[in-house]
């Protein structure tokens, strides 16, 4: 399967190891990572990362050609953002599976707040930790 993983670059770097599991979960099941910009991403959000400018349209124009590309949209949601919310919609509008994932944590419930207004059937959700990421991947992505 062609998977668009995504999540919040807001705490990019503070949850590097939590991304790069769920990256290597889906490489180990044989799934293609749709325009894998993880490993340059968290160079670039690293405390000694340069950040360069960029154009938001463009920007925009690329994420929804990878949702249009590919066969699931993973997001990692943890950390809200709108953006989030964007792709999600996106990729719901082209008809595209989406797996929504976040950490589990005791204050948070197992729907998170910032997906559960849209219910759809199109939308697996999912809690996780770095002991069980694998299986999760495998339950979740399929």
């Amino acid at each position: 399967m062609k998977v668009y993983f995504t999540c919040s670059p807001k705490k990019l770097y503070e949850l590097r190891e939590y991304y790069k599991k769920i990256r290597s979960a889906l490489i180990q099941n044989g799934h293609e990572v749709v325009a894998d910009w993880l490993p340059s991403g968290i160079d670039r959000h690293s405390p000694s990362g340069v950040r360069t400018k960029i154009d938001r349209k463009e920007f925009y124009k690329k994420i929804e050609e990878n949702i249009k590309t590919c066969d699931i949209l993973l997001v990692e949601g943890t950390i809200d953002s709108m953006s989030l919310g964007w792709q999600i919609a996106k990729a719901l509008m082209y008809d595209k599976e989406v797996v929504f994932l976040q950490i589990t944590q005791e204050d948070i419930p197992p729907i998170h707040p910032f997906v559960e207004g849209i219910m759809s059937p199109r939308i697996k959700y999912g809690q996780y930790s770095l002991e069980n990421v694998e299986k999760i991947i495998r339950e979740l992505v399929n």
